[in-house]
This record gives C-alpha cells, sequence and structure tokens, in this order.
C-alpha cells in the first residue's frame, strides 16, 4: 500500500483498482449490494474486495456474451474460459452484426440489440471505474470515503473556488456498486438470450407449439431486463401475465 500527501491538511492511502476477481455472494437493493466478510477489516481490504467482486463478475459476463455468439454460428454449448482471450467488444460486435442480419433471429432481434447495448454500456463504465487508482480517506468524524484518486488531484490542485467548494467529481465506490448490480441483472439477461438463440435456430421455418411461444414470452421479458433479480437469486418478472402463464413468481 503506498500512502501519499494530496494536500496539506489530507492524508489518503492509495491502492490500485485492477486486482484478480474474488468470487463473493452480492443482493440487490441493499446499500452497498455486496456482503462485505467479516474479515475484510480495514478500507483497504473493502476497496479491494469490491473491485474484485466486479471484476469476477464482468468476467462471467464475458462468457455469458461468448456464449451467445457461439450459439449464434451454430455451436450451442456453453463458453466457459475460452483458451484465446478476444476482446468482449468484438464479440458484440458479432453479435449485433448476427441479429441485424439473420432472419431466423428477426422475432428478439430488437430486444437483443438493445440488451447488447447496455452491455456495452456497462462495459464502458465498468473499465472507467476498474483501470484507475482509488483513494481511501478516513475523515475526522471516523467515516471512510472512497474516491477517484484522478478526481481527487483535480480537485486538490483546482485554483477554482468553486469546485474546490463543490467537492471531487461524484466517481465513488457506490458507483462500481452500481455497475456491478447491472452486471448481474444482464448476466440472467443474456443467459435467456442463449437459450433463446437455440429455440430458434432450432424452430426456424417450423410452426411453434403453444410451449414454444410460452418460453419465447420468457425470453422476450429476460433479455429485455422487465424483470428483478431478488437476494435468493430468483427474479421476478414485471409483467404478471406472463408471469402467471409460466407459474413463476412476479
Amino acid at each position: 500500500m503506498i500512502e501519499g500527501e494530496l494536500h496539506r491538511n489530507s492524508r489518503f492511502a492509495l491502492t490500485y483498482g485492477s486486482v484478480l476477481g474474488v468470487l463473493g455472494n452480492v443482493t440487490r437493493g441493499t446499500v452497498w449490494r455486496m456482503l462485505i466478510p467479516e474479515k475484510l477489516e480495514t478500507p483497504e481490504d473493502k476497496l479491494a474486495y469490491v473491485v474484485g467482486v466486479v471484476t469476477g463478475h464482468f468476467a462471467q459476463m464475458e462468457d455469458a456474451t461468448n456464449s451467445v455468439r457461439r450459439a449464434l454460428g451454430g455451436d450451442h454449448t456453453i463458453a466457459v474460459g475460452s483458451p484465446k482471450y478476444e476482446s468482449i467488444s468484438i464479440v458484440l460486435d458479432d453479435c449485433k452484426n448476427t441479429f441485424k442480419e439473420d432472419i431466423r433471429f428477426a422475432s428478439i432481434r430488437d430486444d437483443a440489440l438493445s440488451l447488447l447495448g447496455r452491455v456495452t454500456e456497462a462495459k464502458e463504465r465498468r473499465n472507467d471505474l476498474i483501470h484507475r487508482m482509488w483513494a481511501v480517506k478516513l475523515g475526522p468524524d471516523g467515516v471512510v470515503e472512497y474516491r477517484m484518486l484522478q478526481d481527487i488531484l483535480e480537485h486538490e490542485l483546482s485554483t477554482n473556488r468553486k469546485k474546490r467548494k463543490a467537492g471531487p467529481k461524484g466517481r465513488t465506490i457506490e458507483k462500481l456498486a452500481d455497475v456491478d448490480d447491472r452486471l448481474l441483472h444482464m448476466q440472467r439477461s443474456m443467459n435467456s438470450l442463449w437459450q433463446a438463440v437455440i429455440r430458434l435456430s432450432y424452430w426456424h421455418n417450423q410452426p411453434w407449439t403453444a410451449e414454444v411461444e410460452l418460453q419465447m414470452n420468457l425470453h422476450r421479458e429476460m433479455v429485455s431486463g422487465r424483470f428483478d433479480l431478488l437476494a435468493t437469486g430468483e427474479i421476478r418478472l414485471n409483467d404478471r401475465a406472463v408471469a402467471d402463464a409460466l407459474q413463476i413468481g412476479h
């Protein structure tokens, strides 16, 4: 851990934002949306844990996205840890192009493209938060504050009185928790998109049964993000009619 004097009256402990993924329990609807183990006693430990969880969940999102691309190409196996790393940006672009051009997936095209767009936005937000240095400050009242080092430096060195009075920019550790929440939600959507692609590939040019129609309704709700992810890991659909038809939570 590096410690540095950023301002005469402010002492911060610095830590790098990029760490290996650390799997942990995550819940929605809480302040942090994460359960911090009690053994993580220092602010630096907690920061490293939060960053690690987000990194790990993003890796799972990458695998889910790779599975969709493989299914679009006819390979219906789950992609887990490709032996050759390929940027998720390339994978997302490939998926978008296929959904735009392949008539087999026309019925879910708009929802799929919208989901891929949301994943792209989450990727950019995640990269902006992960691939930077964070600073941890313990205030006089004992409250720990996590801030992006770049934002703190710009604030400390600013000659603009209004900016200095307003405080550093809003890139805080809570933003990381929000990104993680979105990743978990979109991973469920991506898994459902993978299943939808497999069904549409099989049933192309065939009349759908009532069961297939029902399952595709579920996939549309999931891919569009019209559901809540509960702390138990279960889903709750926003559309009561679809939920009743499927006899699942709503």
